[in-house]
């Protein structure tokens, strides 16, 4: 029913998807069982067969559902906690929990003749559910030790309530007898009248059931000399590695016994494990909240950038030697001076090629290599090193900030990020022309290796962050890599036309002014252009995009009607002759273009599945950067070389940006699919758990009143 008259009905739906980086609790709860326990005659105040029932109930969740890393039980209820991480429909809490509930429900019935063979099962048993989130793990340790301590308390208020029943009371003086009681209160009762000691009784009772993932040593084969051969496994189980013994009477299930005393306070934090460790989550509990991923982006995006305004700003305060007929020379200045550059050379300054997967410290150490660079090919190798770096980051960063944005504000998020880019570029036109004017060219590449150095090592010291629908086959990927190409290739080739274009401006706009209407701070007139129209073009594109419905469709009108608009305002400033008129017809051109950062990523990660989200920003920025700025910077020089005139250049150059609205306007007329909440293909990675160990806190000497 894509794109039928019937879809505005999905309008109605609520979106419940859940906070990311938060513990999820789904807590699982009979309904009417006391009707349910009285109909089947359990026995009180506790039925063994019952309790084990529910048991392999939430053993055969865990093994089902990969992501629930512990479960909690007592009595008619089981607490089930998935990590934080999980992005098991992608966090909905209307489908872990209708999932889960009638999961638990099935199993609860196709097992019950395994517990209570000569019984018949006479009504459905019902469960009602909640989902809850904790953002510390602390949190869900204290959540646990909540429903344990009120196990406690239920458990020893019931057996004392049913050994009077028992006894030959009615439930109402039993009720009477047990008003006001304490803890203590309770114990003595019990071990006066009917000689019973609350702590030898079973820990099932008393505690509740911890299920969890451990590795147990099990025989595979045999060898030729009939010597059994051991190999460690992972089980799901109840209870603690010193249980197995008890747990030999049955395979699958052990329930807690005596000796499940809980963990030392430093074992009790929640372990997500992966294949080599354990992470304590509790004594590193995650700082990062969307709101700072966000400003962290943002500030490195804009070192990013600022590094690109910094090559560029030596296009203006660079110059090469020159020698006059009378035979007098005067030495070059800047990088192009230096290295004694034609303007083709001067401008392959920027990566051919964008890899995903190396991290910002490549970035810190290419940035700090073009400070020691000692002729063109050494600073060209390391701008290569800077590019690899720059890809890496912008191919995740948009992904998360999607993921993390509020639905009514995700372009508008997104285009604070790529906000960056103008302020970063025009923020390096004058930051490197006062740091080559007034030190050297060189300490403009040293310091922002130095600014760098702090997020590249929060790279590492921080824990990993996770994507939506990320999935880790690399198979499926180079298989599902055809998808990409097919729903945008009119998306691809008019962003490669529209970067065409703003790659050579951001490289020659300051030496393209400075010629051809002679100004004597073109740098910083071009840089504060840029970063004013730059800010409110591109936060104007993406709360537009949001205000009309952030669709791939309306992306595509806001993306042609404004490229288009801004190529005739720049066309008509670069015509005119005088200065002033240049500058107001300028700005409201690039004003118009920078509106469309916001929509063109918008359409980039909505195209495609979520786990093809990284790949689909690092196709779009290879694209964008090998057949758009890269070549458009050195192609510029050399038609600028034949041409000998920068006002002709700059209208040929600025036509592109036509060619980008048409190709873009296509797209607002073929059929497109927002597929951000198609369910992956790849399903939910697997995550390898390590040995669990019970949460819980024991809390029995608490004294309190009796229900």
């Amino acid at each position: 029913m894509a794109n039928s008259k019937y879809e505005y009905v999905k309008k109605f739906e609520v979106d419940d998807k859940l906070p990311p980086h938060n513990w999820i609790v789904l807590r699982i709860d009979g309904c009417h069982f006391h009707r349910f326990s009285a109909d089947h005659m359990f026995e009180k105040p506790n039925d063994e067969n019952a309790l084990n029932l529910m048991n392999i109930c939430a053993v055969t969740m865990l093994e089902h559902f990969p992501d629930i890393v512990f479960a909690y039980g007592v009595s008619d209820e089981y607490s089930f906690i998935l990590k934080e991480t999980t992005e098991f429909y992608q966090r909905r809490a209307s489908k872990i929990l209708s999932l889960g509930v009638s999961y638990f429900t099935s199993v609860y019935v196709m097992k019950w003749k395994d517990f209570f063979p000569h019984k018949e099962l006479r009504e459905p048993p019902s469960f009602d559910g909640r989902v809850i989130c904790y953002p510390r793990a602390k949190i869900v340790r204290d959540y646990l030790a909540w429903r344990q301590v009120d196990c406690h308390i239920n458990n020893q208020y019931n057996t004392c309530f049913w050994m009077l029943v028992k006894s030959g009371k009615t439930e109402r003086e039993a009720q009477e007898s047990l008003k006001g009681t304490l803890a203590k209160d309770k114990n003595e009762l019990l071990f006066q009248q009917f000689s019973v000691n609350y702590d030898k009784l079973p820990a099932m009772f008393r505690k509740g059931s911890c299920v969890y993932v451990d590795k147990v040593e099990e025989t595979v084969k045999s060898d030729d000399s009939g010597n059994p051969v051991k190999r460690l496994r992972k089980k799901v189980t109840a209870g603690k590695k010193e249980e197995k013994e008890e747990a030999s009477r049955d395979p699958k299930l052990s329930v807690s016994g005596d000796d499940a005393q809980p963990p030392a306070e430093k074992e009790m934090a929640i372990s997500v494990g992966n294949d080599d460790a354990e992470v304590d989550r509790e004594d590193n509990p995650s700082w990062f909240t969307p709101g700072r991923l966000l400003i962290i982006f943002c500030i490195i995006n804009m070192l990013n950038y600022l590094d690109r305004g910094t090559i560029a700003s030596n296009g203006v305060n660079g110059s090469r030697g020159t020698c006059k007929e009378s035979g007098i020379c005067t030495p070059g200045s800047g990088i192009q001076g230096d290295f004694k550059l034609t303007n083709f050379q001067d401008a392959k300054s920027h990566n051919p090629f964008r890899l995903i997967g190396v991290g910002l410290s490549v970035w810190t150490v290419a940035a700090a290599g073009c400070g020691c660079a000692i002729d063109f090919w050494s600073i060209a190798i390391c701008r290569m090193f800077v590019g690899v770096g720059e890809a890496s980051f912008i191919s995740l960063a948009a992904p998360f900030i999607d993921d993390n944005a509020p639905p009514a504000k995700k372009t508008a998020w997104l285009a604070a990020f790529y906000m960056c880019i103008p302020t970063g570029i025009a923020v390096g036109y004058v930051y490197g022309g006062l740091v080559g004017s007034n030190l050297n060219w060189r300490y403009a590449f040293w310091l922002e290796a130095i600014l760098m150095l702090p997020f590249a090592i929060l790279g590492f010291v921080m824990k990993p962050l996770k994507l939506k629908g990320f999935a880790s086959s690399q198979s499926k990927k180079l298989k599902d890599s055809e998808e990409i190409v097919v729903p945008k290739d009119q998306h691809v080739s008019g962003y490669i036309a529209y970067n065409f274009v703003i790659g050579a401006y951001s490289f020659w706009g300051p030496k393209a002014g400075y010629a051809i209407y002679h100004m004597s701070n073109a740098d910083l007139m071009f840089g504060g252009i840029t970063i004013i129209c730059g800010i409110f073009g591109t936060l104007a594109g993406g709360l537009i995009l949001d205000r009309i419905k952030s669709t791939i469709s309306n992306a595509f009108k806001l993306l042609s009607v404004s490229t288009f608009l801004g190529a005739i305002f720049c066309l008509i400033a670069f015509w005119l002759k005088g200065l002033y008129g240049f500058i107001a017809l300028f700005s409201v051109g690039e004003l118009l273009i920078f509106a469309t950062q916001a929509p063109v990523n918008y359409v980039c990660l909505h195209c495609v599945k979520p786990s093809l989200r990284p790949l689909s920003m690092a196709v779009s920025t290879v694209s964008i950067h090998i057949f758009g700025d890269v070549p458009s910077a050195p192609l510029v020089g050399v038609l600028q070389d034949h041409l000998n005139d920068w006002r002709k250049s700059a209208l040929i150059l600025t036509s592109i940006l036509f060619v980008a609205a048409i190709l873009w306007g296509i797209g607002i007329f073929l059929h497109s699919v927002d597929r951000f909440n198609e369910e992956s293909t790849h399903g939910v990675p697997t995550v390898e758990r390590a040995n669990r160990r019970p949460l819980l806190d024991e809390n029995t000497d608490a004294s309190e009143e009796s229900q």
